[in-house]
């Protein structure tokens, strides 16, 4: 008899972990899922207002160009940093680098450095991985000495 109720209770108890465990793989696979949603989300807003500024005839280099920015960095060389470095082509305004955490970049264009190298002067620095912004802007405030923004207070800014 005894053996009948540790075995039911073993099941019981066995069951209850097994919910458990797939409660915590649901949620944070949910939660996973969400910061994927939203980074999309927003990089759907930057690049429609971008468009909309596009369809405006507001150019970034402008923003560059009132805030006395000639010379700036960008943090982040996918898909948006590429756009933003096409944008900026033949205009006055001079990328003097790139920065990624990857070391995965070849470029012509411009040098790309890691965030673990010694950083040159420049007037900003614009990272477009926006969804991350709050770390990246704290991996870089020791390390330079120039303002640090986002490429949404760009877009959104003009």
């Amino acid at each position: 008899m005894k053996k009948g109720i540790y075995g039911i209770l073993g099941i019981a108890l066995g069951s209850i972990t097994t919910l458990v465990i797939n409660k915590k793989l649901i949620t944070k696979s949910n939660i996973d899922e969400r910061k994927k949603v939203d980074k999309f989300r927003g990089y759907y807003a930057l690049l429609n207002q971008w468009l909309i500024n596009k369809n405006n005839s507001k150019e970034i280099s402008e923003y560059f160009i009132k805030n006395q920015y000639k010379n700036i960095a960008i943090y982040g060389l996918g898909e948006l940093g590429n756009r933003l470095i096409n944008e900026l082509e033949n205009t006055e305004i001079n990328i003097s680098y790139g920065i990624d955490k990857e070391d995965i970049f070849d470029s012509n264009a411009i040098k790309i450095y890691s965030i673990d190298n010694e950083l040159p002067e420049v007037d900003v620095i614009v990272v477009t991985a926006t969804f991350a912004f709050n770390e990246i802007y704290n991996d870089l405030v020791s390390k330079v000495n120039c303002p640090i923004i986002s490429l949404d207070d760009i877009i959104f800014g003009l």
